[in-house]
């Protein structure tokens, strides 16, 4: 008489929190895995490109910088040698910058010492947040956020003043604008 095959685990599913990321994102992985005689598991996590954090039945998974398909593999064991695999694919796509759509200056003819309202259009075509950074080299800044002042300095000329627009996942856009004083 043959001796029954041992019990072996059997993963049931492995999914992700996120099937799409950007470069700069994350995505846990999770493993639900059983075993018939109810042996105690242990789960080794691989995945060909990124960053890896094991916990466990579950792995955080940081995704590297190149765009790709990504695969998360787990190997669940017991202690008798048994043992079950699965992978699940996670999609990298770049972040693209904000678009910035204009600068503008009003009005853009200054006499020295007066301010002009600056104001920087511009929007993200994932949706995500941005965030305005206004530097001048002259003249003094205040505000914050698409519109902010300027007060021209007491030197004659073209001053320029230049903007940083970021989204909340890193990815920046700079432009300027002129104003004559």
């Amino acid at each position: 008489v043959a001796e029954p095959e041992p019990a072996r685990p059997v993963i049931s599913f492995i999914m992700a929190s996120r099937d799409t990321v950007f470069e700069t994102q994350s995505s846990e992985v999770f493993c639900v895995a059983r075993h018939e005689d109810d042996a105690p598991l242990s789960y080794s996590w691989s995945s060909d490109g990124g960053t890896l954090l094991p916990a466990d039945d579950s792995a955080i998974w940081f995704a590297p910088k190149e765009p790709g398909d990504y695969a998360i593999a787990v190997e669940v064991s017991d202690d008798a040698g048994g043992s079950a695999s699965d992978s699940v694919t996670i999609t990298v796509t770049r972040n693209e910058p904000p678009i910035v759509t204009a600068v503008t200056a009003e009005p853009s003819l200054l006499l020295p010492g007066e301010s002009a309202t600056l104001f920087c259009d511009a929007h993200d075509l994932e949706g995500h947040p941005i965030s305005y950074e206004w530097a001048a080299s002259s003249g003094t800044l205040s505000g914050s956020g698409p519109s902010v002042t300027w007060t021209a300095p007491n030197r004659a000329g073209q001053h320029y003043v230049v903007v940083r627009v970021t989204d909340e996942l890193g990815a920046t856009r700079v432009r300027n604008v002129t104003v004559l004083v």
